[in-house]
């Protein structure tokens, strides 16, 4: 069991205040650029783009006609051939890699989620020493989201995936008319089933990186270790932290509006200069009559990673407040309740004068 805190419990509305102050004391006085665009590089590597920006509309593109057939100034010209299976091959290794990227992410930002915690409790961002001094404690915390990934996705699999199967073995795809019934009362059981484990997944992965991540960090367990710590606490307070779900989902509103909205003028005064650029190396290409093949789409895709990764930087500049305020929001809500953590965070007391001697 965790010790008893050593300060007195506050409220999800309590804990707001020194959250605010916190995140002014370590991003403006003073303010730093550097502190800040490594706040932000971290926070990117973390998983936290919440500035509530649209980050997956990048636009429509197409492939040619071959050539002889009109050129297209932005695109490659065709490949001589054009059938999807011929794509095959290039299609699975893509979502291999991409499944591999994927997991590569989720270990990457499985450690700076410790470096950003420790970067927002300590107000020094250490990048590479974080790195060395985390990647265990990440290690752990990233096999316990896989693990969980898992399941969840299993759990998914046979509330949605095994209805399905049943009725297309049945034949009552063929004839659904007959039986609607079946359908709507099968549709609205998964509708809720599905969305309650939706909606547990979410609570838990709120849990883990606001309450486990603290608990690995301070005192080295592993992530099954910490909820057991987590969950007598959780149960003890069980409206405390309600209340706190319900005010950080009402924070992310506005918080997301307000950054939204900041992290789009962001979005279009970075555009125009990429814009620029890509319209250069387009004339280029058509220029020199490049066709894609194995070097060109390489190249190409790590031009667009690069761009892309680019301008997540760009928006997370933007929504650094809002990352530190939640993280610290999290810091003294939580420390009210955990003894260690919390008197990391008490100011230390200011130091007596020394007797002064007759």
């Amino acid at each position: 069991m965790a010790a008893a805190p050593t300060l007195g419990s506050i409220t999800a509305v309590q804990a707001m205040t020194p959250a605010f102050e916190r995140a002014k004391q370590q991003l403006f006085r003073p303010f730093r650029f550097s502190h800040w665009w490594r706040l932000a590089l971290t926070a990117l590597l973390a998983g936290e783009m919440s500035s509530g920006g649209n980050w997956g509309n990048s636009g429509n593109w197409h492939v040619p006609g071959r050539a002889g057939k009109g050129k297209d100034l932005f695109l490659l010209a065709a490949p001589p051939w054009m059938g999807w299976h011929d794509y095959l091959g290039v299609i699975v290794a893509a979502i291999a890699l991409g499944l591999a990227l994927g997991v590569v992410f989720i270990y990457v930002s499985s450690v700076f989620r410790f470096i950003l915690f420790d970067s927002v409790l300590t107000e020094r961002v250490r990048i590479r020493e974080g790195w060395r001094r985390w990647q265990d404690r990440g290690g752990r915390f990233f096999l316990w989201q896989i693990g969980f990934s898992a399941v969840m996705l299993t759990l998914l699999g046979m509330v949605i995936g095994l209805p399905l199967l049943y009725a297309w073995r049945t034949g009552m795809f063929k004839d659904s008319g007959e039986h609607w019934g079946a359908f709507l009362v099968g549709g609205l059981l998964m509708l809720f089933v599905g969305g309650a484990l939706l909606i547990a997944a979410v609570l838990v992965g709120v849990f883990n990186k606001d309450f486990v991540v603290p608990l690995m960090a301070l005192e080295d367990l592993s992530a099954m270790e910490a909820w057991r710590r987590l969950l007598p606490m959780l149960k003890s307070e069980k409206g405390s932290y309600a209340g706190y779900i319900g005010m950080k989902i009402v924070l992310a509103i506005v918080s997301g509006i307000v950054f939204g909205i900041l992290g789009l003028f962001a979005l279009i005064f970075a555009l125009i200069p990429l814009a620029i650029l890509g319209i250069v190396v387009a004339a280029l290409v058509v220029a020199l009559g490049l066709t894609w093949n194995p070097f060109t789409i390489i190249l190409a895709v790590l031009v667009g990673a690069t761009g892309l990764f680019g301008l997540f930087w760009m928006m997370t500049l933007v929504s650094v407040p809002s990352v530190v305020f939640f993280q610290s929001y999290t810091l003294h809500f939580f420390g009210s309740r955990y003894a260690r953590l919390g008197a990391m965070l008490a100011p230390p007391a200011p130091p007596t004068a020394a007797p002064v001697s007759a």
